[in-house]
């Protein structure tokens, strides 16, 4: 799984306008990427991307609680995944129930389940960011055996495909 990205942000400080919209400007290996931000709520909105590349991106952004919850205790337990909008007809719009173990022996690690073992894999995070990474050694989550998440509270997980695909999928899980 590759690393994020880092870069440049352009426009500091960032500018809101009173209805909510701003305008993000990022330069990563000498590509600039420009971003429009609604606003909808504190910490909350939407983001279209406008350029840097031939294709246009949007999304939606939130904060995250704080980090002193991120650990397996906040988040054992069985959730449901589903994505709003798959990006394409052959992405699954939901999944069986998850279940995530903790592991005995390794902070912030554990193995994962879906209903009748139908996915089983494992997944760490790092829990001063949120950010995890999970491999399925059996079964897809998404048409994916490779994921990114991040989490978001306790109880709200985004995640990610990360395979090398175009049949990817941005999903929560919530219990």
């Amino acid at each position: 799984m590759g690393t994020p990205l880092t870069g440049t942000v352009n426009n500091p400080p960032i500018s809101v306008a009173p209805n909510g919209r701003a305008v993000l400007s990022i330069t990563v290996n000498s590509v600039t990427f420009t971003y429009v931000l609604y606003l909808d709520a504190i910490n909350d909105g939407n983001i279209l991307e406008t350029g840097g590349d031939s294709t246009v991106s949007s999304g939606f952004f939130t904060g995250q609680g704080p980090t002193s919850n991120f650990n397996n205790t906040k988040i054992t337990g069985s959730y449901v995944a589903g994505t709003s909008m798959p990006v394409l007809a052959t992405v699954p719009n939901g999944a069986a129930p998850i279940t995530l173990t903790p592991s005995t022996t390794v902070a912030d690690s554990g193995t994962f389940s879906a209903a009748a073992g139908a996915v089983t894999g494992s997944y760490s995070f790092d829990a001063t960011t949120g950010r995890g990474t999970a491999t399925a050694s059996s079964g897809q989550i998404f048409q994916n055996s490779k994921i990114v998440f991040y989490i978001i509270i306790p109880k709200l997980i985004i995640l990610m495909g990360a395979d090398p695909n175009p049949d990817d999928a941005i999903a929560l899980m919530q219990p």
